[in-house]
């Protein structure tokens, strides 16, 4: 009898030691904080969504780790072609794990040969040109981030010297006919005159580029684009004979040409809040157009501004009817008032003769030539 009390004693026991060591073990194991997720590339950045219970992160690249104390990362130069992987991952604060490492591909494509690179004069960077490239060159054109470790931030113009001799000797690539596809710099901040377009098909306007001068980007054959939150200024027909067929200008953009004229296949326009005015021909000779959001910062809108000569034709192979057969809606972000207070030039909307609305925050204006008539909400 004794014995089994004593066998069943070891019994109890042992399991007792065996769930407090199991216990122990447990606690002893802290969380692991969960991998970084949605890294993307954007400007020279590495970003990444941000996690809780971190003291920094850590990024590697190419052997080499780099301590983060924010959830971005400032790209090395990188101008040798080829594909690279960055990583990063979460370092814990007390009581959790690191993450595991998340990563992200970053290829480099190499740059079309014959290109030529001019210092700018404060040593700042570069700007680019077509150089020697022949003028029977096709398909993609590559321009890259960086020369001699310093950025690509314009592409030059034929009509401004920015440089210490004339910049009409430089060549630009609008006239490389056979062009189709555009690789801009992510370090690009400036488009020149004359610049780019005819028949190019694909290209993405990088975050960072404040600038796009006069006939910038001409007669683009892709039907959509989006402008970065950076563009600040849009030059006189920069977009001239576009195919877009939508346009949203982003907030911050303050100077606006006659950018957007012979748009034949233009059908909607948002215009930001900090554009005070809509200047002469902004979007004249684009009959498709009948949708406009106007914000209340505006206080002009210009002769032409939405007219267009009255004529039949196509564009790009596709039949449009008489301007004034297109009746137009603008959306103005403010009350009716605020509406008639705007400085409108008498012929804004010349060639245009169908009835147009103006619907405002307040209630709607219905216009047929001068007969102007406001039912509010």
């Amino acid at each position: 009898m004794k014995i089994k009390k004593y066998t069943l004693a070891l019994f109890f026991a042992a399991l007792g030691f065996f769930v407090f060591a199991s216990a122990c073990s447990t606690a002893a194991t802290p969380p692991q904080i969960d991998m970084p997720e949605n890294l993307y590339i954007k400007s020279g950045l590495l970003h990444w969504d941000g996690l809780k219970n971190v003291s920094w992160y850590e990024v590697e690249f190419n052997g080499e780790v780099v301590a983060c104390s924010s959830t971005e990362y400032t790209l090395p130069v990188i101008e040798e072609p080829g594909n690279y992987v960055f990583r990063v991952k979460a370092v814990a604060s007390a009581g959790y794990l690191d993450s595991p490492w998340a990563q992200i591909g970053y290829t480099v494509e190499s740059p079309t040969p014959g290109l030529a690179f001019y210092a700018l004069v404060d040593g700042s960077g570069y700007y680019v040109g077509s150089g020697t490239i022949g003028d029977d060159f096709s398909g993609r054109l590559v321009l890259p981030d960086y020369h001699n470790g310093l950025p690509v931030l314009g592409i030059v113009d034929g009509e401004t010297a920015v440089f210490g001799d004339t910049a009409k000797s430089r060549r630009t690539f609008q006239r490389l006919k056979n062009v189709t596809s555009v690789r801009l710099p992510s370090t690009l901040k400036y488009i020149g005159s004359y610049a780019l377009g005819t028949h190019i098909t694909s290209i993405t306007l990088p975050e960072g580029l404040e600038e796009i001068a006069e006939s910038g980007l001409g007669s683009l054959l892709v039907q959509e684009i989006n402008f970065p939150s950076s563009l600040k200024s849009i030059g006189d027909y920069a977009f001239a004979g576009c195919n877009f067929t939508s346009v949203v200008l982003p907030e911050g953009l303050t100077t606006f040409g006659a950018a957007f004229t012979s748009c034949g296949l233009l059908e909607s326009v948002v215009l930001p809040s900090t554009l005070t005015k809509i200047p002469d021909k902004a979007f004249y000779n684009s009959p498709a157009l009948k949708s406009v959001t106007i914000g209340r910062s505006v206080t002009y809108i210009g002769e032409n501004a939405f007219g267009y000569y009255s004529s039949v034709g196509r564009w790009n192979d596709k039949s449009f009817l008489y301007a004034s057969e297109t009746q137009m809606e603008f959306t103005y972000l403010g009350t009716h008032e605020e509406w008639e207070r705007i400085e409108i030039a008498e012929g804004w909307r010349n060639g245009r003769t169908m009835p147009y609305t103006v619907v405002c925050t307040d209630g709607t204006i219905y216009a047929q030539g001068d007969d102007l008539q406001f039912i509010p909400n």
